[in-house]
C-alpha cells in the first residue's frame, strides 16, 4: 500500500486507489534532495507574514505525513492564514477526494476576492 492512501481509500473506491498507486511507479524521485529541500528551504510564520498573501492551509483529517493539527496551529500563527479540513481525508484529498479538496479551493479563492474587490 502507498504511504500516501489508507485502507479507507482502498475500500471505498479501489479503483482510484489502484490509479494512485499505478502513477506512482512512473517516477521516482529524489527522495532525498526533497526531504533536505523541505528542511533547507522553509519560511518562518513571520517571513510570511510579511508578504501580506493569504494563506491556505488544508489538510486531509487523517493525514499521516502532514497532521491536521499541526497545519490547524500553522494556519492560526498567520495573519491571514485559514486553516480547512477534509474529513476522512489521507496525504492526499486533492486526489482521493477531489470534490471536497475542489470546493474547499474555491470558497477560499471567492472569499480572498471578494475581500481584494472592496
Amino acid at each position: 500500500m502507498h504511504p500516501a492512501l489508507d485502507q479507507r481509500v482502498f475500500d471505498r473506491d479501489p479503483a482510484l486507489a489502484f490509479l494512485f498507486q499505478q502513477l506512482g511507479t512512473f517516477y521516482e524521485g529524489p527522495a532525498r534532495e526533497i526531504a533536505a529541500a523541505l528542511v533547507r528551504d522553509r519560511r518562518t510564520h513571520a517571513e510570511v507574514n510579511k508578504t501580506d498573501v493569504p494563506v491556505l492551509m488544508l489538510a486531509g483529517s487523517d493525514d499521516p505525513v502532514f497532521p491536521a493539527p499541526l497545519l490547524q496551529k500553522s494556519a492560526e500563527l498567520l495573519a491571514r492564514g485559514e486553516f480547512i479540513q477534509i474529513a476522512g481525508g489521507g496525504h492526499t484529498p486533492f486526489f482521493t477526494q477531489a470534490a471536497d479538496w475542489n470546493t474547499a479551493v474555491l470558497g477560499f479563492l471567492q472569499r480572498i476576492t471578494a475581500l481584494t474587490a472592496d
